[in-house]
């Protein structure tokens, strides 16, 4: 069995079709969900870049690898080369390490995010698209493509960034009057050069070079529709933003919002620049789903569908001014709730929508169970998912979660309908009935004591449980970001 696990950067479990999204148009997902298994609950557990992407490869909550945050070198050295970037050492065996071990063919495509950025992290080929500025371009492979193309000086600005200390996050876009982050602006690069075109160029021909006769796990990761929110003409009139409704916003900030931190910013904007952000989001969800086509047709072409597991998800979700926040690093459900969709060519795995509840960590162990291999690692933090059979009863696993940023570190607990974020120095959290307030705008924790203690018992006894495998950190390292930006200009 072949796998193609095809990653979109800040996917939301509502942005597609099939989750029900009417102003998307994602018909190759839908497909693959159609003739699939859709989990209807995945989460990501600690929904930020580099953590997410830590546990897919290594199977592991982030407390066990040190990877809490974007910059995981803090965990490891006091020598940082770039600031972001996931980082194992050296016990730490990643899934395309086993399955290369077992005669897999392994390659990812994309976004990496992995430190150093030539960290192969055990895929046998590699080939980045990594919007950013603190390491050497000539090693990106899309640099090197918009610089063949002409457009190498628009490497950073085809998604809006910028050279500032600290990244595009500060820096006021004058046409707009906001942050750049916040910006939904025309890209300078011609469509057909835009990242997601290539990269769905670049899976194709791994897929008809793949050895023969040999199965292969290709990791395909988008960096769309991550902000800031940008497209190229035409796309930029392929949704109408006046036909987006805006979310539903809570009466009162909560401790969470108020301590967003650099990955999710707490900003009032303008309605009819909301509308049109999530216009231009919804479009590059498109195409991608225009690519995630072209990668069926591939399969098909090269007489390896049917034997082909393909897995749709992300690392995390996106909240599109929900609770007056934009971005992610939060633990609300616009970040941590991502989509999940399992498709085997020849229905070798059953179709329909299943009530399991499912976490990113159970990705790696049921990947290994669908291709027969066994982990000699007891420590896995996931479980292999059952893709055999539709579930549709209630599942009442708990599922628990964590991010050491922003300032204050923050855990969340789901159980069956209730949720219960905490901060760390917020005593009460906030506590959401998700069967009655899925959007989790009444924090019920002052009124329901009860069901408060009863969560706050279940995360206790998870935090002690987990205790002898928290990896220490280095708490005083700081970044030095004049050293950073003059080694963006190596």
């Amino acid at each position: 069995m072949n796998i193609v696990l095809i990653m979109a950067d800040s996917l939301r479990s509502d942005a597609l079709g099939c989750c029900g999204n009417a102003q998307v148009k994602t018909p190759n997902i839908d497909l693959l969900a159609g003739a699939g298994l859709r989990f209807d609950t995945c989460y990501s557990t600690s929904p930020l870049c580099v953590p997410a992407r830590a546990q897919l490869l290594s199977g592991k909550h982030c407390h066990e690898t040190g990877n809490m945050e974007n910059p995981a070198w803090m965990a490891h050295t006091p020598h940082p080369v770039e600031v972001d970037g996931v980082y194992f050492e050296p016990e730490i065996t990643t899934l395309p390490s086993i399955l290369s071990m077992h005669d897999f063919y392994t390659g990812h495509l994309g976004k990496n995010h992995f430190y150093p950025r030539h960290n192969m992290m055990g895929f046998h080929h590699m080939e980045q698209c990594d919007f950013y500025g603190r390491h050497v371009y000539e090693i990106d492979d899309y640099y090197l493509h918009l610089k063949a193309g002409g457009y190498g000086h628009l490497f950073r600005d085809a998604f809006g960034r910028v050279d500032a200390p600290g990244g595009a996050a500060g820096v006021m876009r004058e046409e707009f009057g906001l942050l750049d982050r916040l910006c939904p602006y025309i890209s300078k690069v011609p469509a057909e050069l835009q990242t997601t075109p290539w990269l769905g160029n670049r899976a194709a021909k791994f897929i008809r070079n793949a050895p023969k006769g040999l199965p292969f796990f290709l990791t395909v990761s988008f960096y769309a529709p991550h902000d800031p929110y940008c497209v190229s003409p035409p796309h930029d009139q392929m949704i109408d933003p006046d036909k987006i409704s805006l979310p539903l916003l809570p009466e009162k900030l909560e401790p969470s919002t108020l301590y967003a931190g650099e990955q999710s910013l707490r900003q009032e904007v303008p309605p009819e620049i909301w509308r049109q952000n999530i216009a231009h989001y919804l479009a590059n969800v498109s195409l991608i789903d225009a690519e995630v086509g072209r990668i069926i047709d591939t399969l098909k072409q090269q007489e390896r569908y049917d034997d082909t597991l393909i897995i749709i998800t992300s690392d995390h979700g996106d909240t599109l001014g929900e609770h007056h926040i934009w971005g992610k690093n939060l633990l609300y459900e616009d970040c941590a709730r991502v989509p999940l969709i399992f498709h085997h060519g020849g229905g070798g795995i059953a179709n329909g929508v299943t009530s399991q509840i499912a976490t990113l960590l159970d990705l790696f162990p049921t990947f290994l169970d669908q291709v027969g291999v066994n982990s000699k690692d007891d420590r896995l933090a996931g479980k292999p998912l059952d893709l055999s059979s539709v579930h549709d009863g209630t599942d009442s696993r708990a599922i628990y979660g964590e991010l050491s940023n922003p300032p204050s570190p923050q855990y969340f607990v789901r159980s069956q309908e209730w949720k219960l974020i905490r901060l760390e120095g917020h005593d009460a959290g906030e506590l959401y009935n998700l069967h009655k307030d899925p959007s989790e705008l009444n924090n019920l924790a002052s009124e329901l004591p009860n069901e408060l203690a009863e969560l706050s018992s279940m995360l206790d006894g998870w935090m002690e449980s987990e205790k002898p495998f928290w990896k220490n950190r280095l708490s005083n390292i700081q970044v030095n970001w004049e050293q950073e930006l003059r080694m963006s200009h190596l």
